[in-house]
Formats: structure tokens, sequence, C-alpha cells
């Protein structure tokens, strides 16, 4: 009992039962099981750049425990789910959590910063031309981290790595994780609504995180723990140094004032 005990996946299921709350409290809450309004998922903590980028830091870890509808929440806890113990066991669960929360954090700056940051190039209508603009875009879900955690466990098989004792991993496949990871970025480029920038930044943050702990596992004690403790500080440190904690774009501040405005309209509609 003690043995099955000490083997159950608990970040991973820790982290599947937030999300399972989070949602039932939304449903609870009134917002829509299968189509919540954007109002809904901002108030929630989605991630929208003219908020984060303006102080709401917080929304880049509440957007990546939040979904968008019923479906989006299955697809993702089955990816979770399929994935994490596996994760989890080979790593170790302090390293599975700084996969999965770095690589989820990545995901959700790297989203703000582009939507925040990058104009939609302007184009000729009608009446003229319009100017090049921000594209407003919510994000949210867990698909960043789970692309880190893809990412990070294909660093793992190309390294060869696996000399720990996990037989989950034998039932994860190297092509299966490349092909998931290369099918949602493809979604991502040819259906509107997907967020890539998101998909990109945990990807690549879960391949450098996984290379870097699975060479860790390789050596002796002493260096393995000299690595996996300099890296969360390292990351730690170069986050605290790159954040750009308060946006002074006008464009940006405006539409900021636009959200919360109609935020507060919606507060205040009769119920």
């Amino acid at each position: 009992m003690r043995a099955f005990l000490d083997d159950l996946p608990y970040c991973t299921l820790v982290i599947l039962l937030i999300n399972l709350g989070l949602f039932g409290a939304q449903i609870a809450s009134g917002v829509s099981l299968t189509e919540p309004l954007n109002i809904d998922i901002i108030r929630w903590g989605g991630n929208v750049a003219p908020l984060t980028l303006s102080g709401e830091w917080w929304r880049l870890l509440s957007s990546m425990f939040l979904h968008i509808g019923v479906l989006h929440l299955l697809f993702n806890m089955f990816m979770l789910w399929s994935w994490g113990p596996a994760i989890e066991r080979y790593f170790g669960r302090a390293n599975f959590l700084l996969i999965y929360l770095g690589s989820g954090l990545a995901a959700s700056l790297s989203s703000a910063l582009w939507h925040g940051l990058h104009r939609v190039p302007g184009k000729q209508g009608l009446f003229g031309f319009t100017p090049a603009h921000l594209d407003l875009v919510i994000s949210a879900g867990a698909s960043g981290a789970l692309m880190g955690m893809a990412a990070a466990l294909m660093a793992a098989h190309w390294l060869s790595a696996l000399e720990q004792n996990v037989p989950e991993m034998e039932d994860i496949h190297t092509g299966s994780l490349v092909g998931m990871v290369a099918l949602n970025l493809v979604f991502g480029f040819v259906m509107p609504g997907i967020d890539n920038a998101c998909h990109l930044g945990g990807a690549a943050f879960g391949l450098l995180l996984g290379s870097a702990l699975a060479f860790s596992l390789l050596q002796p004690p002493a260096r393995r723990w000299a690595i996996q403790l300099g890296l969360p500080l390292g990351l730690a440190a170069l986050a605290w140094l790159s954040w750009p904690a308060k946006s002074q774009d006008p464009e940006l501040l405006d539409l900021r004032a636009q959200i919360i405005e109609l935020m507060h309209e919606a507060d205040a509609a009769p119920k």
C-alpha cells in the first residue's frame, strides 16, 4: 500500500483537479458550459495583453488553469493525463512542476508580448487604408504547458537519457509527441482562434528545459543537484530582468481602459 501511494503522480493529479475545480466554479457562477463570453474569460483570469502587460502579471499564471468551454478542457486534460504521470516519474516531482509551470508561464508571456507589441498590418478596404493595430486576443488553457511537457519529453528521448526505470515511458513514442506538437502548430496557423504564440513559447521553453534536465540526470549526484538547483534560479533571474512590468504603449493602455469599462458595464447590467 505504501509503495502504491508513493508511486502516485501527485503533481499531475493536483494540476488536473485544479483545472477541473476552476472550471466547475466557472459553471456554478453562471458561465456557459460550451461557449463562455469573452468578458467572462477575462474576469476569471484570461491572458489578455492590455491587462497582463500593464501590471496584472498574475494572469500569466491564472490563464494556465482556465479553459474556454468543456471541449477545450477535456482535450487538454486528456493530454495531461496521457503524458503527465510518465514525465513526473521520469524527471521527478519538483522538476515536473518546473517543466509544467515554467512552460506554461513562458507560453503565457510569449502570447502577451506577441499580441501586445506586434501590430497587425493594415488593409486596403473600400473606404481607404486601415492603419496597423494591435490584435486583441484572449488566451487561456493548459496547451502551452502541455506543449512544453511534450517538448521536454522529446528532448529526453533524443538525448538517450532514458536510463531510469519508468515503465510508462515505453508507451510514449517520440513520433507521437512530434506529431502532436506539429499538429497543434499547424492548426494554429490555419485555424482562427488558436493562439500559436502561446504554443510556440511553451514548446521552445520545454525543449530547452527538458534538454538541460535530461542532461543533468546523466551526471553524478553532486553535479546533478547543482544543475537542477541552478536552473530555476537562473530562469527566475532571466524573467526578472526581461519582464516588462508596465507598458506605456498608448494603444495598449487605451484597450485596457476599454476592457475595464466593459467589465464595469457588465457588472452593472441587470441580472
